[in-house]
């Protein structure tokens, strides 16, 4: 199982929740800046093309085997893939959208679902009872090990 966070947004309908895995993103590793500007992470991806630039040009400049300079550029996408979420969700505070639920599930559908299906402001306000509604039945014996209704022995 792995756990996912659910943001909504201060004052918000229910139906704007977002939903963000906390995991390793192998497109985060992969594509790196890309991915960063993607999901609107701008400061991230300027700092990660500046980072990616000055060791390449440390690299360049000091005669480093390209092969280790290689090896530094992989590590700033290892960490984009670490902690790429963790900078959406910290975006997502800052926009006024806090943490209101950590849930751990198998897949995304599968945590949406336990959110919504415990989260109150997501549950139909029952109706109340109406006329043609009978009133329920109330037992008048009590059948069981119960002496007496709600209480034990």
């Amino acid at each position: 199982m792995q756990s996912f966070t659910v943001h909504l947004p201060s004052g918000g309908a229910v139906e704007e929740a977002t939903v963000l895995p906390d995991r390793w993103s192998w497109s985060g590793f992969v594509f790196g800046p890309l991915w960063l500007a993607y999901h609107r992470l701008w400061i991230s991806a300027s700092v990660f093309v500046v980072l990616f630039v000055v060791i390449t040009g440390a690299g360049v400049a000091s005669g480093l085997n390209p092969a280790a300079a290689s090896a530094l550029n992989t590590l700033l996408n290892i960490a984009v893939a670490l902690e790429g979420n963790a900078l959406r969700r910290w975006r997502l505070e800052r926009k006024g959208q806090p943490v209101v639920a950590v849930i751990a599930a198998r897949t995304v559908q599968e945590a949406e679902v336990r959110f919504f299906s415990a989260y109150p402001a997501a549950r139909p306000k029952p109706q109340g009872r109406t006329a043609e509604q009978p009133r329920p039945v109330i037992a008048q014996g009590i059948i069981g090990l119960f002496p007496q209704p709600g209480g034990r022995l």
